[in-house]
């Protein structure tokens, strides 16, 4: 009697946050979940999502009131059977302009210009955020440099090399990534990723809280069907994810700098 009445109660508040993003929505509760561990999820074929990693996302939704059906939140699951929340830039956004203390950004730009292979030329060298708190009488500064942010194409098993974000909108993707650094360090967000920073954890089986050593491997060949109908986006995660265990990229840097950036007026 007793386990079986903690059992319900420990269901209980899962339920109720179903329930009530649910109504949010309009939806009803069964198929708001079915909807989501359908739609919210980037899995590979096969792999099951649980109630337990859907009351996760729908957490760290609900904290941040992001709406998952316009893909302002979703989640990839991680090794620990958890799930590893993703935010995407417009989502950045909206949390920022919906903090009470937000009072804008600017963004400064390198001078110098760098290029990154043969495809991306005459780039900014840098992008930097300036992030504007009304309650603090300096900026916050986050810089993020092109040489470090930017992600080669992939290249196929018969050289063809297919593009994605970084080499189609490559500042566009530096200001993304230098925003995203700032208001972090402006409003401390935690618990939640960029985009740019889960496929980079995903092609490197990146565990969170854990130091391993491991030694470099080659990724796998692709084949000739790679090269139609894929995603460029994907490109990248659905080849490389397939590495056993990689050895980790050198970390991005970003600056915060509250020194010598006056304040807002």
């Amino acid at each position: 009697m007793s386990t079986a009445l903690n059992k319900k109660e420990s269901h209980a508040p899962h339920k109720s946050l179903i329930v009530e993003m649910a109504a949010k929505y309009h939806v009803a509760p069964e198929k708001f979940l079915a909807t989501l561990k359908a739609t919210a999820f980037q899995q590979k074929p096969g792999q099951e999502i649980t109630d337990e990693q859907m009351i996760m996302l729908l957490t760290t939704a609900n904290e941040y009131n992001l709406n998952p059906f316009l893909k302002q939140i979703y989640a990839f699951p991680d090794k620990h059977k958890g799930i590893v929340p993703i935010v995407g830039v417009d989502g950045y956004i909206r949390i920022v302009n919906e903090h009470p203390q937000a009072d804008g950004w600017s963004f400064n730009v390198s001078e110098s210009l760098i290029d990154l292979d043969d495809i991306v030329t005459g780039v900014p060298e840098w992008i930097e955020c300036v992030m504007y708190r009304k309650d603090r009488s300096h900026a916050v500064v986050a810089r993020v440099y092109a040489s470090e942010s930017y992600r080669a194409p992939f290249k196929t098993n018969s050289g063809h090399l297919i593009k994605g974000p970084w080499q189609q909108y490559t500042r566009l993707m530096l200001e993304n990534r230098a925003f995203i650094r700032a208001a972090r360090f402006a409003f401390g967000f935690t618990g939640i990723y960029s985009e740019d920073d889960a496929e980079r954890m995903q092609q490197n089986e990146y565990i969170e809280a854990e130091v391993v050593e491991l030694a470099p491997q080659s990724a796998p060949e692709a084949t000739e069907s790679d090269e139609a109908g894929i995603d460029p986006f994907l490109a990248e995660y659905d080849k490389e994810s397939a590495l056993d265990k990689p050895a980790a990229p050198p970390l991005v840097q970003a600056h915060a700098d509250t020194n010598g950036v006056p304040p807002k007026s």
